[in-house]
């Protein structure tokens, strides 16, 4: 056996172990494996390059759905604001502008506290004034009282 013979064969058994490698990775990202291995076996290097640059479909897949949930969770939100809205009167405000009742001077007024029937319930935890049909604050998630 001669030199060439021998850097010939070597040079296959090293394509085949980079097609293999390449089927490897197109599986892991979510691509046929046969395809890619056979285009890296007659390519070289080249293919087994193409395969690496390929985008990850599986992480693709669950941004999609993850954002598909997020805008579900948005107009979910949309709508209950609204409801709240429709039923308390007043328009909703973000919890960093909420009235909240820190200081015995803060408190609000008798029409506005807990259980008396009125609009609103303090939040023990962060003094959060909340609509009185909700039965969870909607700053810190403590259960009203």
């Amino acid at each position: 056996m001669d030199i060439a013979t021998l850097i010939i064969i070597l040079a296959v058994i090293v394509d085949i172990i980079l097609a293999v490698q390449a089927s490897v990775v197109a599986n892991d990202k979510g691509y046929d494996t046969s395809l890619y291995g056979w285009l890296c076996f007659f390519s070289g290097g080249l293919g087994l390059l193409l395969v690496i640059a390929l985008p990850n479909q599986e992480l693709q897949h669950t941004s999609e759905k993850i954002l598909l949930e997020q805008q579900k969770a948005n107009e979910l939100q949309k709508k209950t604001n609204e409801l709240l809205e429709k039923l308390i009167g007043t328009d909703s405000l973000p919890a960093s502008d909420a009235p909240t009742a820190e200081t015995a001077e803060d408190t609000p007024p008798e029409e506005y506290r807990p259980f008396d029937g009125s609009k609103y319930w303090v939040c023990p935890k962060c003094k959060r004034m909340n609509a009185n049909i909700l039965d969870y604050c909607s700053q810190c998630g403590e259960h009203k009282q």
